[in-house]
């Protein structure tokens, strides 16, 4: 009998302790085995320590590190570098999967072996855990990646390759960064599956709430370095998202609000690019 290959579930984790049970019981009740999971924590304050720890106990299959890092890109890298599987994802500690999340994507890699990513989509969520809308992952073709991100990072699944690692100077749009290297490595391939959900809050430090000029300039900066020829396309497209930000308000936002904001920036950005099926993922 062949053995099914290993994935590592790399979880970085930094005063997430409320999040923690959430994301780690999904993954313990992923119907694919076997899995190797790191927790990476970056030396939390509050009761990410004592959670993780009684997991660990718990569960001979999760193991963990405590230590400060640079932030998510860099506790990803350790976990990249301490982990083995032939596949990798990575989960929020604020995200959860679908019970059969790693399945559907690993059954995608078997089918088609020329895979470096899977994606599909996700859900996002209040605390409470109404929904808020979806994160549709598109099927595009992997040279679209490069003018913008139509990949949700919950529940992406890709192969391991040598030197692989995320950019730490990327704060917002080091997963793009990623999947656009990644598929000049190997093809990429949309399921028809909601993979999994992130918490929505709209407190400014969380990476997926960020609403500001300084994460859309980055996202812009990502997007010229990998496809030089959209510059001006680009250029226009993130302005105009960047007035949309610019009048929203720098303190916690109404995740309602949220929604509002990001559907009319999108909404300009795609009228900016002149494309109705295209538009800036933000």
């Amino acid at each position: 009998m062949t053995t099914a290959p290993t994935v590592s579930v790399i979880v970085p984790n930094y005063n997430y302790g409320r999040y923690l049970p959430r994301c780690l019981d999904s993954i313990l009740a992923q119907s694919y085995q076997p899995l190797e999971v790191l927790v990476v924590d970056g030396g939390s304050r509050d009761d990410s320590g004592a959670i993780i720890q009684d997991y660990a106990r718990r569960h001979p299959s999760i193991r963990w590190i405590s230590e400060t890092d640079e932030g998510p890109a860099d506790a990803i890298n350790k976990g990249i570098q301490l982990t083995t599987g032939t596949f990798l994802t990575w989960l929020n500690a604020d995200d959860a999967l679908d019970p059969r999340a790693i399945e559907w994507g690993m059954a995608a890699f078997e089918r088609h072996p020329r895979l470096a990513l899977v994606y599909g989509s996700a859900l996002n969520v209040e605390e409470n855990g109404a929904i808020i809308g979806l994160n549709r992952g598109l099927k595009l073709p992997a040279d679209d990646l490069a003018a913008f991100d139509f990949v949700p990072q919950t529940g992406a699944l890709f192969r391991r390759y040598d030197a692989l690692e995320l950019r730490k100077d990327l704060q917002w749009g080091f997963d793009w960064d990623l999947w656009i290297r990644l598929a000049k490595r190997g093809e990429i391939l949309n399921i028809d599956h909601i993979l999994g959900s992130c918490i929505v809050t709209g407190h400014a430090e969380r990476k997926s709430d960020m609403l500001i000029p300084k994460r859309t300039l980055e996202l812009a900066r990502i997007a010229r370095s990998h496809s030089p020829g959209l510059n001006f396309r680009i250029g226009l497209a993130y302005a105009t998202a960047i007035l949309g930000y610019a009048f929203s308000p720098l303190r916690p936002i109404d995740p309602h609000y949220y929604r509002r904001i990001v559907r009319w920036a999108n909404r300009l950005s795609r009228l900016v690019l002149g494309q109705t099926r295209k538009g800036v993922m933000l």
